[in-house]
């Protein structure tokens, strides 16, 4: 009897112990699906034999389908995977047929109820029992399809960004100020130089094993930070002239990076070379010095005088009066159309130039009206000696070198004339 009550107190003891036992499982498993029915993913559990053992009531909010649909129809799932991603999904779901398969990450697709396409971010894993067995895949599943757009966006941003920059025919790098290693080119660089991303600025562009001496670096990152600089070089290792406008501006990273537009200007600066030889051949040749007897040298000036055309004409004029050594030299304005204060006083420095050489100088073209200017700006002409003509100066300066003009008519002997 007294075994038996014993028994009985045993008996209750253990039914009460596994009534707590059953109490706390209940109430574990309250406490874990309260936190998986309101996880803002969509979560789900498939067992090893592919049986859906639990689908989050948030499917219904990213997929438009609810917990019991996918429960009632168990292709479902795989219906809605977009048609272009369900190749991968399957792919994904064989892969993780195994236990022993590694959490996986993949991005796909779905197509809700009203047509709507939603970008999904899916993690899985293994789910292990506590002795160790194999009780399926757990899945994570996020609706990234806002931050999926904005990505896309900001995708094709760059790439429209890129095919500008890659389809400007001038050169465009960039490169870090304190390193000076490339950091992007556009086509138009690799053309010219290769893919030069990594290497050196000053390497790769101008060939020198150390920072340019005429690196811009100092002005964009200094008293012109901010401001576009512009400026002009010519490129000895292209042979290419080139206008550049550089600038500092921020990288993505947060640094402060160097930007550097060249544009080819190559062919305009040959073509103003070509017009400067050009002007200074039309100058020499508006200028000319011609020696027009032995000792004697002249000028005849033809348009207006200007500081740099005057400066030409005595430099010419003094070589050709030391080259002649021509004691005598004429100056004949009658092509200059007016004589103002500069032009008089240009004039007069040739001519006092000249006569410091030891050459008699006389001016010739002195018309009346340019008389009357030179009087009323009052310009001293005292010790010059002057004609209104240019013959006029030349029968004087042949006078003064010891010559003069014969008339042969007047002095041929009777019957030489053959009729």
């Amino acid at each position: 009897m007294q075994d038996e009550q014993k028994s009985r107190a045993e008996l209750v003891a253990d039914l009460s112990s596994l009534r707590s036992r059953v109490e706390g499982l209940e109430s574990s498993e309250r406490f874990f699906r309260l936190i998986a029915d309101f996880t803002y993913d969509w979560e789900w559990w498939l067992a090893p034999e592919g049986r859906l053992e639990y689908m989050s009531p948030s499917c219904e909010r990213i997929t438009g389908y609810s917990a019991d649909a996918f429960r009632a129809d168990p292709d479902l799932l795989n219906r809605i995977i977009h048609p272009d991603d369900r190749a991968r999904f399957d792919s994904h779901v064989r892969e993780n047929e195994q236990a022993d398969a590694p959490a996986l990450e993949m991005e796909y697709r779905i197509i809700r109820p009203d047509g709507e396409t939603r970008s999904i971010t899916h993690w899985c894993h293994s789910v292990f029992g506590e002795d160790g067995s194999w009780l399926g895949r757990r899945a994570s599943n996020r609706d990234d399809t806002s931050g999926r757009a904005a990505s896309d966006a900001l995708r094709r941003q760059y790439k429209q960004l890129l095919s500008i920059f890659d389809n400007i025919d001038e050169v465009v790098y960039i490169c870090d100020p304190d390193t000076h290693d490339v950091i992007y080119v556009n086509q138009k660089v690799k053309s010219l130089f290769g893919d030069i991303v990594g290497q050196k600025c000053h390497k790769a562009l101008q060939n020198l094993d150390a920072p340019c001496p005429f690196c811009t670096n100092r002005i964009i990152f200094g008293e012109r930070m901010g401001e576009a600089y512009t400026w002009e070089f010519h490129n000895e290792n292209v042979d290419h002239w080139y206008r550049c406008i550089d600038k500092a501006i921020p990288w993505p990273d947060g640094r402060m990076v160097r930007y550097e537009m060249a544009i080819d200007v190559t062919d305009q600066k040959r073509a103003e070379q070509t017009v400067a030889r050009q002007a200074a051949e039309i100058m020499e040749l508006s200028t000319p010095v011609i020696q027009v007897w032995e000792g004697i040298v002249a000028a005849p000036l033809i348009g207006t005088l200007d500081s740099e055309r005057t400066q030409q004409f005595m430099e010419r004029f003094l070589e050709a009066i030391v080259e002649a050594k021509a004691p005598v030299a004429m100056v004949d304005i009658t092509g200059v159309p007016t004589v103002d204060t500069q032009t008089a006083q240009h004039l007069i420095d040739a001519i006092t130039s000249a006569r410091l050489l030891g050459t008699r100088v006389i001016l010739t073209g002195v018309r009346p009206a340019i008389a009357q200017t030179l009087v009323h700006l009052g310009i001293d002409l005292q010790g010059i000696e002057t004609r209104s003509s240019m013959a006029a100066g030349l029968a004087l300066a042949l006078d003064r070198v010891g010559l003069k003009v014969v008339d042969k008519s007047q002095h041929e002997p009777e019957g030489a004339h053959v009729g």
